[in-house]
């Protein structure tokens, strides 16, 4: 059999072959087929590395780029990065609800509860950033962003103007605002 075709799908790659007896094709690709369903795939994998690592799409590209490999495209890399981001959303606030109801529990069970029975949690807190900026250079690719601003037809993490030290404070005070909700 010899390749007759090639279509990449991000880092997922689709060649096609073709024997040159019978003329019979077939398409193999470079992960299994399902794999989506079963665990991330290779395009979810990569933008999951590069968020756990701190990093983004320029990060990777300058990577592939050292191997002498293509990388995704940036359209390719916001489709996965979104995935990844819901479904790591998604993750944390199950196991914040998770969290908060147990701790409910407990203060219930040992009777610290206020006069309408509602349970008094304390809460300890900490904003965390990967550089501080002071107003210098603004090139951190992790920390925690205060997005509650946040509307479904533009998602932007970008929503803070003020020191990163006060948007630690601020976090603390609006989830305090909402964690009866």
């Amino acid at each position: 059999m010899e390749c007759v075709g090639k279509r990449q799908l991000g880092f997922c790659i689709f060649l096609t072959f073709k024997c040159k007896v019978c003329n019979i094709t077939r398409t193999v690709r470079t992960e299994p087929p399902g794999q989506e369903a079963d665990a991330l795939n290779v395009n979810a994998s990569a933008v999951s590395g590069m968020i756990a690592t701190g990093g983004g799409y320029s990060q990777l590209n300058e990577i592939f780029a050292a191997l002498n490999m293509p990388c995704i495209f940036r359209d390719t890399w916001n489709t996965y990065h979104d995935q990844v981001s819901e479904a790591i959303h998604a993750t944390a606030w199950e196991l914040i609800t998770e969290a908060a109801k147990e701790e409910a529990a407990l203060a219930k069970e040992v009777g610290e509860v206020d006069k309408e029975g509602c349970p008094l949690i304390t809460v300890v807190a900490d904003g965390s950033w990967a550089k501080r900026s002071y107003k210098t250079k603004y090139d951190s690719l992790s920390g925690v962003v205060k997005n509650s601003d946040s509307t479904p037809e533009h998602k932007c993490a970008k929503n803070w103007t003020d020191t990163s030290s006060s948007m630690e404070q601020d976090i603390i005070v609006d989830g305090f605002m909402q964690s009866m909700k």
